[in-house]
């Protein structure tokens, strides 16, 4: 700016502040509405209201998945308060779990157990494999005959897939027979497990009896096949191997004989080993016994080479249970701390293995985490959960626990669990414990509180500050505290080629927003920052970068050959408002990955330049420029400025008049006037809200007064001194994407796959795109394979018309036809988003942009990173507003780095493709489209709810809120409407609230509350939507909600006294939303317990429950829910008494010659004295009061055969013989 000019702004600034003091009051402005202001849509915080608001406390929603701090501890799928529901997890249902895509019931496969109507998200919490269905529709469900090594069992064949884990060698092909019916059948061929020598004619053989009898052999228990006696063609002591874990004798038909070093029996039987030599001993590396004992710690094992034998036919000896001459691999990270100057691993000692740099959000792409272990003497590898779903932690057994000379180590492959780290940044409880350093440090806050005043700053700060401790409490190894932009990120990232969890969890759909609030005031000849973010600072760079890798194969980043790729790019400014170029580079912090460093991340140009481009944004320019004069905290600040800039209007006309030698008329003042002042200055707002909000119309009735007129008039003239002077605000937005890592392009590392412990086809694919994993499921058969390792061809890229367009909506004006590009025929209406589609012949991946001269690597992705051949992209509409009246044709604002469809004008874009081996053509393929200029024609449509259509909902709902999604933004009130008939848009009683930003599935949101709602109905509303431009739908949208009856159980037992071992509960329920279908559970703590139990027979109108209890008595909470939600409940108190039958525990006589029998449980007796096999009905009953003590006179018997049957159980007692005589 020019020092003449700098004068002229100071001058000018006096002479307003002189005239502030005539202020002129204006009491005729008639202000309109602001309300159609696009807001800034916040998802997390919206829903909440909208599904929980008080008025419907005890009102429940469907939590995807809860939060970790609530009872539930993050369980899943539970039908809760939405304060309970963890919002990273995904959006919470108005109606119950099982009515929702994610959580619908079906079988759970864990750990070989087929689980029945269990919820999805439940099932994939625990790791378990889903599968629509019941247990009898799925194959691995169905059971049959495992025959294992250690014997043979009916169960599932999932279950035994699980059980052969453990042995190598078998596959489930030969082991499961699904074709034995029965268990009886499955274990009889498990049985005649005998071994010795069954004898053939041509052949002698170590068999079972079972292999014997089956080939009509003679079995000979026990006996050695070398026996002269048995007639066989076999030598004895042919050679030596191991059997059963020692070194054994083997004749030359390789059938086991004794143990090597025992004397051999005369009559042909196998020694045993206790009888065998030096049974006492562990016989390490002993050269004459083969005795060996793991309980001593040995077993057989390979004689190493360069010992001395005297027997050559020696080949095995006891070795050592313990790990010695461990591969050089084994030296790992904890390698040395560990081993304690050991030169071996203990026997079942366990310890952990990396492909590299581990913790802290910085795991190699394609790297897996394993837990080693010494199992008999050798390494044991064992490949913890692909994809780093489960990560490897270690710890010190001290040897004063263990007892051991020394410090044993143990490892664990625990699940990943990386979302719970994510779930803490969510949490919005400041209450938690902290210090009084830790609240002064909340006062200073930074990253979120950075830009917050005060109070508010500190009760960021303070919730910031919880969620740092909750994260640094979190399981080792599972997170930790990225200061530098203050999230909880996990410790180590989830293996995920496909990108999808780089877009869910960082910033909005994988981008991250950092903003700086720039100000050139009336007294400034330059731009100074306002707020306290630094966007360019580099430990907030870095920060970015490693919270983006912590989120899985995402953002810059090396797989484990040291090949690195980026998915992690930034947009920003050329040049800052202050002059300085905004280059950023790292602070040195370089992470050194197998000698390779991680380089400069350079940002790429974007320029967003200050809203100066019109009278319309001058005028808004200048409604903050006066906020600025005043408190803008304070709630009437809005109207002190609006007075303010009124009171100006005489100096501001002498001003203009003097200095700029301009002359005004009424007509040019008219046109600019019509803008006016926002309405939140008029009726009394504060002038700090006015930023983001937009200019509403201002009417001047004919009746103004003229005194009004001069003030307006003033109005002018002070908005033409302060856009001649430059007075200003601006907002740069700088913005950090983080897409997935991408993988090399070709193959020419992939056969290194099997350098590794274990070729996954994770690790493969992470070594180029070209790379293909073989022989996936053949354990130890994997083969990573270079696919059209010898391609040149580029991909070509054609038309994908995306419905509802067809072809013959395009032309293809280039020479070479669809082959180069084609163009919309049709301009296209403004306001609406656009589905743009290109195909390739192969399977590539695609990058747009809008120059035809950049490279492929300095475009921006289309679509996703994913390699595919069809390929669709959604191009959203500028929504740039209509030039306002007195400036069309005004140049509408572009940003060249954004991907828009802009109104009036012709868009053209330009796309590239790669195929997997880096195959791509340098020349573009053009997306051509217009962009009509004028109003839009289309009504907006209304994509759903966030109710299913036709959902139940519970007894006693009389309101409820829920979300309208539409596909472009509407009016802020009003912009959807409703009745409960169907009715024109006028005609609609009830309002919406909508916030026009886009939610995270690229929709607008208006938030509606639903009165009126009656049980046992179908509750039926009618939707219509008006969009900014005026746009009505013409038909309606229709939400059914399903009113219900109670749900009400009408039956359970038992209550009171049970004599039983296995207490059955019975309910019954009736009505509620399906005729009395219910799920039920129960507890013995309390009604809807976090820890309940669900009923083994339930989800119908009849559930069961079996109980082995011992005697006491117990309080059983029961309770039942339908789809709906409605819910009942009974406790159910049981006295159980497991005496079932009675038992005599006392025997006398009395006086008279009485024999007097006492029983510990009522019942009643009856005996015979002359028949003991007698029946109960048969005997004569014993006389009794209390049914305890029963009374018979003895006369002449000689003796008393008795039985006692329970009052209650009916059981009868063991026949007792007295002898009242003896």
């Amino acid at each position: 700016m020019k020092r003449s000019e700098n004068i002229l702004k100071v001058i000018a600034i006096f002479l307003i502040s002189v005239v502030i003091s005539s202020v002129f009051s204006i009491h005729l402005l008639s202000p309109v509405s602001a309300s159609n202001e696009l807001q800034e849509y916040e998802y997390s915080e919206d829903f909440v209201g909208y599904q929980g608001t008080s008025e419907n406390t005890g009102l429940n929603v469907c939590c995807q998945r809860t939060k970790q701090e609530s009872e539930y501890k993050g369980e899943s799928c539970v039908y809760t308060s939405s304060n309970n529901c963890d919002l990273t997890a995904g959006q919470p249902s108005g109606t119950t779990c099982e009515q929702t895509e994610d959580c619908k019931p079906g079988v759970c496969i864990v750990d070989g157990v087929c689980n029945s109507n269990t919820l999805k998200g439940v099932c994939l919490d625990q790791g378990g494999q889903f599968n629509v269905g019941t247990k009898e529709t799925i194959q691995v469900c169905q059971k049959g005959c495992c025959a294992l090594p250690t014997g043979s069992a009916f169960i599932t064949q999932a279950k035994c897939a699980s059980a052969i884990k453990d042995y190598g060698s078998l596959r489930l092909s030969t082991v499961f027979d699904a074709s034995v019916p029965t268990e009886n059948a499955c274990l009889s061929e498990s049985r005649s497990l005998n071994t010795g020598c069954c004898v053939l004619p041509n052949e002698c053989s170590f068999a079972t009896a079972a292999e014997c009898s089956s080939k009509n052999g003679e079995f000979k228990p026990n006996g050695l096949c070398s026996f002269s006696e048995y007639g066989c063609q076999v030598t004895e002591k042919h050679h030596t191997g191991c059997f059963k874990e020692k070194v054994y004798w083997f004749d030359s038909d390789n059938n086991p004989e004794n143990i090597y070093g025992t004397n051999y029996r005369t009559d042909g039987k196998r020694v045993s080993p206790s009888d065998s030599c030096n049974a006492n001993s562990n016989n390490v590396e002993s050269l004459t016994c083969g005795n060996c004992d793991f309980s001593k710690g040995s077993i057989c094992t390979g004689i190493p080479d360069g010992v001395p034998v005297s027997d050559d036919k020696l080949k095995f000896w006891c070795g050592d249970l313990s790990c010695k001459d461990l591969e050089t691999s084994d030296t790992n990270l904890f390698w040395e701390d560990d081993l304690s100057g050991r030169d071996f691993r203990a026997n079942g000692e366990e310890w952990c293995e990396y492909e590299g740099v581990t913790g802290k959000g910085n795991d190699l792409v394609g790297s897996e985490h394993y837990k080693r272990s010494c199992f008999n003497g050798k390494v044991k590898v064992e490949t913890c959960q692909e994809n780093r779903n489960e990560i490897c932690a270690q710890g010190v057994i001290p040897k004063s626990v263990s007892g051991l000379s020394f410090d044993y180590s143990s490892a664990k492959c625990q699940p990943n669990n990386a979302d719970e780290c994510l779930s803490l940044n969510v949490q919005d409880d400041g209450t938690c414990s902290l210090s009084g350093e830790e609240l002064e440090e909340a006062r200073t806050a930074i990253g979120e509180c950075s830009d917050l005043k005060d109070d508010e700053r500190f009760e960021c700060g303070k919730k910031q500050l919880c969620r740092k401790n909750a994260c640094g409490e979190a399981a080792f190894g599972k997170c930790f505290w990225n200061d530098a932009i203050k999230v909880c990120s996990p410790a180590v990232p989830e293996g995920d080629l496909s990108g999808n969890s780089c877009e869910r969890n960082f910033g909005e759909n994988g981008v991250w927003t950092c903003k700086e609030y720039w100000y050139n005031g009336p007294f400034s000849i330059s731009y100074e920052k306002q707020s306290n973010s630094d966007c360019t600072n580099p430990e907030y760079i870095e920060g970015l970068q490693n919270f983006c890798r912590s989120l899985g194969d995402c953002g810059f980043n090396y797989n484990v050959l040291g090949d690195k790729g980026n998915g992690f790019t930034a947009f920003g400014p050329d040049d800052r408002l202050d002059g300085e170029p905004s280059v950023i580079e790292t602070n040195g912090n370089i992470i050194s990955i197998r000698g390779v460093n991680l380089p400069i991340y350079p940002f790429n140009n974007k320029v967003e330049e200050p809203l100066n481009g019109s009278l319309y944004f001058q005028l808004y320019n200048l409604d903050l420029a006066f906020a600025s004069f005043v408190d803008s905290d304070k709630p009437d600040s809005g109207r002190t400025a609006a007075n303010i800039l009124l009171g100006t209007a005489g100096g501001a006309i002498a001003f203009s008049a003097i200095f700029l030698g301009g002359s005004l008329s009424f007509g040019t003042l008219g046109a600019v006037l019509s803008f006016g002042t926002v309405d939140i200055f008029a009726t009394g707002g504060t002038a700090a809200a006015v930023k983001g909000t937009s200019v509403a119309t201002l009417s001047t009735p004919a009746s103004i007064a003229a005194i009004a007129t001069v003030a307006v008039i003033g109005v002018a003239a002070l908005i033409l001194i302060l856009n001649y002077f430059g007075t200003d605000d601006a907002t740069i937005t700088y913005e950090y994407t983080c897409n997935a890592w991408v993988p090399p392009d070709g193959g020419k590392n992939c056969e290194r796959c099997n350098d590794f412990n274990e070729c996954t086809k994770y690790k493969c694919e992470s070594l180029g795109r070209a790379c293909e994993l073989k022989n996936e499921f053949f354990v130890g058969n994997e083969t990573c394979i270079w696919v059209d390792e010898n391609d040149i061809i580029f991909p070509t890229i054609k038309l994908l018309p995306v419905d509802p367009k067809t072809e013959n909506d395009f032309i293809f004006p280039s020479r070479l036809g669809a082959f180069e590009g084609y163009e919309f025929k049709e301009k296209l209406d403004p306001f609406a988003n656009i589905k743009i589609g290109v195909e390739t012949n192969e399977f590539a991946t695609c990058v747009i942009d809008n120059s035809p001269s950049l490279e492929y690597d300095q475009m921006k992705v289309f679509e996703d990173t994913r390699l595919k051949k069809e390929h669709i992209m959604t191009i959203n509409a500028a929504n740039i507003p209509a030039s306002p009246p007195g400036s069309e044709g005004t140049e509408i604002q572009i940003d060249d780095n954004q991907i828009l469809a802009y109104a009036g004008r012709e868009n053209i874009y330009y796309v590239k493709c790669k195929d997997d081996n880096g195959n791509k053509k340098e020349a573009p393929f053009f997306i051509k489209f217009e962009v009509d200029t004028g109003p839009d024609p289309q009504p907006p449509v209304i994509e759903g709810f966030s109710i299913n259509d036709n959902s139940f909902i519970p007894k006693g709902l009389n309101k409820t809120d829920i979300l309208v999604f539409t596909n472009e933004p509407v009016l802020a009130q009003g912009g959807c409407r409703f009745s409960a008939s169907d009715k024109n848009y006028d005609l609609m009683g009830f309002n919406t609230t909508c916030l026009q930003g886009r939610t995270g599935n690229n929709q607008f949101a208006c938030s509606a509350k639903l009165e009126d709602l009656e049980d046992n109905k179908d509750n039926t509303f009618f939707f219509r939507c008006k969009d900014l431009a005026g746009n009505i739908n013409s038909e309606s949208t229709s939400l059914n909600l399903r009113g219900t009856k109670g749900l009400k159980i009408d039956s359970a037992k038992p209550n009171g006294l049970v004599y039983a071992e296995d207490v059955i509960l019975e309910l019954e329920t009736s009505e509620g939303a399906e005729n009395g279908k219910a799920s039920c559970e129960y507890s013995f703590t309390k009604f809807l317990d976090p820890n309940r139990f669900k009923f083994e027979v339930t989800d119908d109108v009849k559930h069961t429950q079996s109980l082995p209890l011992q005697s006491g008595s117990y309080d059983i909470y029961t309770w039942c829910r339908d789809l709906a939600g409605n819910f009942d409940e009974k406790l159910l108190e049981v006295e159980v008494n497991t005496g079932l039958i009675p038992t005599v525990n006392a025997i006398y006589t009395s006086s008279g010659g009485i024999l007097n029998i006492r029983t510990d449980e009522k019942a009643t007796c009856r005996f015979s004295n002359d028949n003991k096999e007698f029946s109960f009905d048969d005997g004569v009953e014993l006389t009794s009061n209390d049914m305890i003590t029963h009374g018979q006179v003895i006369d002449d018997n000689e003796v008393f055969h008795v039985l006692c049957k329970h009052e209650f159980t009916g059981q009868t007692s063991n026949v007792l013989s007295v002898y009242p005589k003896l």
